[in-house]
């Protein structure tokens, strides 16, 4: 965004008036407990991220005992001219704590070159990883997509038959499907292999475990008292599994058919999830981030919402919401979690956790 130019040299040129008056300072080995209540130590890796304002220069990052701010990326122009220099998501083991007389503790984490990271600053504005974002990051196996669904599904059903095994070969290995349904023969011999694979992903499915469902969510107006945004929902309700294709079945399977499942979540306790703390410099650079040339802002968030299967809803729970379509399914979940992004894949631009 355009904005995002003026924001950069304004922060910039805060950042380096600020940093000309911040040459004096202490080394030190001793410990530093941040304002995530997590204490550093030397010989400690810190991850960076990217630059608070998803620009090109970090503003907590620096280089030097004037604290001159580092660029995220760029190409090589002396030593080693031409190599792509990317800093973002990179590991820094701290080798020396730098106590200015501003207040600020500096982990340096290269000696030759004096560069360090403000931890304070960084972790207010995302600069680098805290905790909660190397905890999300550490199972990317945990996302609740298309597959998992369906296998969430049939596990609390606990139930395979000729349907299922078909739906499974169809949505998972549609290619291959194709190739074998005009032959009975061969069809039959897939399906078999199918419902062996279905079987074995089932048995190994963790119905305890803990999911990350992808939503995209919006925000409200800051709140200057708590220092959040609060969280705006569209239901409780969202779509896992289509049924999207019940019109191109006749052509695509034996005379059977697909009774494909229509499949929702139902997040029974997404009303506790109401907002999420950010720091008010973070919060300023998100909505200057998102404001349009006409003063528009685009306030849509990407929540990854850890989830706990509970069960499939039963009569009981159509008739509680009066939903009258009994050829829709829901998984009812319970939230646990969320981790709140500024980007649409669900894993960079981290900007807050919120647990129940």
């Amino acid at each position: 965004m355009k904005i995002q130019t003026k924001l950069t040299l304004v922060l910039v040129t805060f950042i380096f008036t600020f940093s000309t008056n911040a040459q004096n300072f202490e080394k030190s080995k001793d410990p530093f407990t941040a304002i995530d209540g997590k204490t550093y130590h030397i010989g400690d890796t810190v991850i960076l991220c990217t630059a608070a304002d998803y620009g090109n220069t970090f503003h907590h990052f620096y280089m030097g005992k004037n604290l001159t701010p580092i660029r995220a990326y760029y190409t090589a122009e002396t030593f080693n001219k031409g190599d792509e220099i990317d800093y973002r998501f990179s590991a820094h083991i701290i080798k020396q704590f730098r106590k200015y007389d501003d207040g600020r503790t500096i982990a340096l984490t290269n000696k030759m070159f004096g560069y360090g990271i403000d931890l304070n600053g960084a972790l207010q504005t995302g600069e680098v990883a805290c905790p909660d974002y190397l905890d999300y990051w550490a199972d990317t196996t945990r996302f609740f997509l298309k597959k998992k669904a369906f296998l969430g599904a049939l596990k609390t059903l606990d139930v395979i038959d000729i349907n299922t095994t078909k739906e499974y070969a169809y949505r998972f290995d549609r290619k291959t499907y194709k190739a074998n349904f005009q032959d009975e023969f061969s069809f039959h011999s897939f399906l078999s292999k199918k419902k062996e694979e279905l079987e074995k992903e089932l048995s190994e499915f963790d119905e305890e475990k803990l999911y990350v469902l992808p939503v995209k969510l919006e925000f409200g107006s800051y709140d200057f008292d708590n220092n959040s945004f609060p969280i705006v929902w569209d239901g409780n309700m969202m779509p896992l599994l289509r049924d999207q294709t019940e019109n191109l079945i006749v052509s695509d399977v034996n005379s059977e058919g697909i009774d494909l499942m229509d499949l929702n979540v139902f997040l029974e306790n997404k009303d506790d999830f109401t907002s999420f703390k950010l720091h008010p410099t973070k919060a300023k650079i998100l909505v200057d981030y998102r404001k349009s040339s006409t003063g528009s802002i685009d306030r849509t968030i990407y929540a990854g919402v850890w989830i706990k299967i509970k069960r499939m809803a039963g009569d009981k729970f159509y008739a509680d919401y009066d939903i009258a379509d009994k050829s829709k399914s829901f998984l009812i979940c319970e939230v646990q979690r969320m981790d709140l992004f500024e980007d649409d894949t669900y894993l960079y631009r981290y900007l807050s956790t919120v647990r129940e």
